[in-house]
């Protein structure tokens, strides 16, 4: 269906008749035109008429309409008028295939081959390199039936030699039950269309099947209704299935966001079918799996994903995930320091320090803690993610002091968006540390707030065999577009995002030992505050200083022994302003 070229036809009409304030508003057209296809779809063809010219006496210049009156004509046999209704419709839209098929249908239902062929032949070489492979493949059916129905059998093994280089759809075995039936084998006939049926879906076999009866070879069943096919561009082709992959992806997101597994992994095989190997479509299915504790499958699927792209950073992080689930730290830290080395952005980059943090979780609890302490010292109080304030409470975690663990996440919770502390907090679930959520509640602003995208469901078709015409729907509801894309699946953060993991940047990659910021954060060991610049601050400065630190937990230092040895206030250390609620940016975003 050219649903974009008919809404801009509408679209052009509304503004040459806004003028004169006579023309409908796109809705009200849009009513019409539905309620005449359900008159026409009720074979009530007078009332349909009469809803047609109503259309026609407000806005005349509509091809689906006239479209819609040729084929109600040519089912009532008016078949002067149909046509002159249907070249109306090719006029107005050149390239309103639906239209021009329904003119080769006229000679064809009147049995007129040669004129049925001419028409279906122009129609293919015309736009054969823009329709959708089912409207190309049952436009050269139809001509193979025009030459068999003249008894030129000649003719037939080469055009079936062209429908088996694309078996799309059931033309094959039909063109071989047409023969069948020319020959007066009807059980062979019904047998080629049994294998069809088993092979194709019901739409397209009544697709096929219909021009046997219209032809007089078989009877129709006794109830059945017209097999329709839209007669769509392959870009339209294109555009459709990206915008069914694109909702159920979008559903499956929710369905994980809400811990339905079960639905969520339905709708990702909807979405994978819809379009098929996709590198993202294939992370979220890695997520569900991961979700799920099924780490072997997750881990084969979030390879195919980055194999399929290997900036897609996403995966590469969930790859790196899995075995930090599975608690082998040092093989989930080679792989986060392998996605450092190439992330590029620094320390400002969220997805940076998130990745860091990881690094240092995996030091933390594989016993390396002066490394693990090189890595927070270059954390910041107020830098773009709480990245400090999870590390101190991993340290206290792992000295046995909940307490003050939770003094720190209670702080950055005060601070940051519900967003990033979720993601932080993920590594905790993770160890136990502690307890994941039953269903995720980060904020609304962590997720991607973007509406469902609708599919055209409506059962009007572009054509069939007897052409029915195409519908006139209703203009697609717009996707809200956010700043926000789903972060890898957790838990606890299902939709969260950080941003630069998608960034594909030219800049020089970074290295874990050239990104300290030379700040001292509260806790460290005496020797790496000597070690720290001292900096001025005017009044002003300190005082917001003070007014963070007081957010801020004193955190409790331990000895080897685990004897607590002091308490260190992080007000000396404090940067000297308060950022504002940090903004989370895409994943992927290029």
């Amino acid at each position: 269906m050219r649903i974009l070229k008919i809404t801009a036809v509408v679209a052009l009409a509304l503004s040459s008749f806004a003028a004169e304030n006579v023309a409908p508003t796109k809705t009200e057209l849009e009513e019409m035109y539905n309620k005449a296809f359900r008159d026409f779809d009720a074979n009530n063809f007078p009332q349909a008429l009469k809803e047609l010219d109503a259309i026609d006496a407000r806005q005349p210049e509509l091809a689906p309409s006239q479209n819609l009156r040729g084929v109600i004509l040519m089912r009532q046999g008016i078949y002067d008028k149909a046509e002159a209704a249907l070249l109306e419709a090719a006029r107005i839209d050149p390239k309103f295939w639906n239209a021009r098929f329904n003119l080769a249908e006229i000679p064809f239902l009147k049995k007129d081959w040669a004129e049925a062929r001419k028409r279906f032949e122009q129609l293919l070489s015309s736009s054969h390199s823009d329709l959708a492979s089912e409207a190309s493949q049952l436009i050269q059916y139809k001509v193979l039936l025009t030459y068999l129905l003249e008894g030129k059998e000649n003719m037939v093994d080469s055009i079936l030699a062209k429908l088996e280089l694309t078996p799309d759809t059931p033309a094959v075995d039909y063109v071989k039950a047409a023969v069948a039936l020319q020959h007066k084998s009807e059980k062979e006939a019904k047998d080629w269309m049994a294998v069809a049926e088993k092979n194709f879906s019901p739409q397209l076999n009544k697709l096929f099947a219909e021009s046997l009866f219209e032809v007089g070879w078989l009877e129709k069943p006794t109830g059945q209704a017209r097999a329709s096919l839209p007669l769509m561009t392959a870009a339209e082709r294109s555009e459709k299935t990206k915008a069914v992959a694109h909702s159920k992806f979008e559903q499956a997101q929710q369905a994980l966001r809400r811990r339905d597994f079960g639905t969520a992994g339905k709708l990702v095989d909807e979405a994978d079918r819809a379009e098929p190997n996709q590198p993202t479509t294939l992370n979220l299915r890695g997520e569900i799996l991961m979700e799920q504790k099924q780490f072997d499958e997750a881990e084969a699927v979030f390879k195919r994903a980055a194999k399929l792209d290997p900036k897609f950073r996403e995966a590469q992080y969930n790859l790196a995930q899995i075995p930090f689930k599975k608690k082998d730290y040092a093989k989930a830290r080679e792989r986060f320091e392998a996605l450092f080395e190439r992330t590029p952005g620094g320390d400002k980059n969220q997805a940076s320090q998130l990745i860091k943090f990881k690094i240092y979780m995996t030091l933390l609890l594989d016993g390396k803690e002066s490394r693990a302490q090189a890595i927070m010292e270059q954390f910041q109080f107020t830098g773009d993610t709480p990245a400090l304030y999870y590390a101190q409470a991993a340290w206290e975690f792992k000295h046995s002091n909940p307490e003050k663990a939770a003094d720190w996440t209670a702080s950055a919770k005060r601070i940051y968006s519900p967003a990033l502390n979720n993601v932080f907090a993920d590594a905790f679930y993770d160890v136990g540390w502690m307890q994941s959520p039953e269903i995720a509640t980060a904020s609304e602003s962590a997720f991607d707030a973007a509406t469902v995208m609708t599919t055209q469901t409506e059962a009007s078709p572009a054509i069939e065999p007897s052409p029915i015409p195409d519908t006139l729907v209703a203009a697609s509801k717009q996707v809200k577009e956010s700043n926000i894309e789903p972060f890898p699946s957790s838990a606890s953060g299902v939709g969260t995002a950080i941003a630069g993991i998608g960034t594909r940047s030219s800049e020089p990659n970074q290295s874990l030992a050239g990104t300290s910021n030379k700040q001292v954060p509260a806790g460290a060991p005496e020797e790496s505050k000597a070690a720290a610049p001292s900096t001025a601050t005017s009044a002003v400065e300190s005082s917001v200083a003070v007014a963070v630190a007081a957010q801020a937990p004193a955190r409790t230092e331990t000895k080897a022994s685990g004897e607590v040895s002091r308490k260190v206030s992080p007000v000396a250390t404090l940067p000297a302003a308060v950022p504002a609620a940090p903004r989370i940016s895409a994943w992927s975003s290029p």
